[in-house]
Formats: C-alpha cells, structure tokens, sequence
C-alpha cells in the first residue's frame, strides 16, 4: 500500500541534487557567500516541494503532466534566481 513511498523520496532527492549540480560546478570558479546553509536549505525544500507534486500527480490524481511540469521549472527558474542573489552579494 505504501510501497511507493520510499522512491518517491528517492526520486524527489535525486532531482532536487541533480540541478544544483551546476551550482556545485560553479562554486569552484565563484564564490558564493553561505553556501553550505543555503544548498541545504534549498536542497530539503525543492525535495519536499518535488515530492508533494508528484504525490498529486501520479496518486492523487489531483494535478496533470503539464502542470507538473509548469511548477517543476518554476522551482528550477526560483534555485537559480535564490544563487544569482547571493553571489551578488
């Protein structure tokens, strides 16, 4: 009944590490203040959001692919906005 559950967590930290992958690239050559605090923060937040979603699109029926997708990049377009701000600080 729950079995799910467990890659659905799975798959939403695997996506929420995987686009900050280029954030990670790019702290080598920027520097980017409170880094530590803020990939973390990101991180957990983009992985809940990101599971949420999902939860309502594929169980609980309650959102399409298209929408889905819209919020998906919302939160991709919001991480980099969130990384830009700070290395101009």
């Amino acid at each position: 009944k729950n079995d799910y559950k467990m890659a659905l967590i799975e798959h939403a930290f695997s996506w929420s590490f995987m686009i900050h992958i280029p954030i990670i690239i790019s702290s080598f050559f920027i520097e980017i203040p409170y880094l530590s605090f803020v990939y973390s923060i990101t991180l957990v937040i983009n992985m809940c959001i990101h599971a949420f979603v999902d939860n309502l699109k594929a169980n609980k029926k309650k959102i399409n692919l298209v929408t889905d997708q819209i919020i998906h990049l919302f939160q991709v377009v919001i991480t980099g906005t969130i990384y830009l701000l700070l290395c101009r600080m």
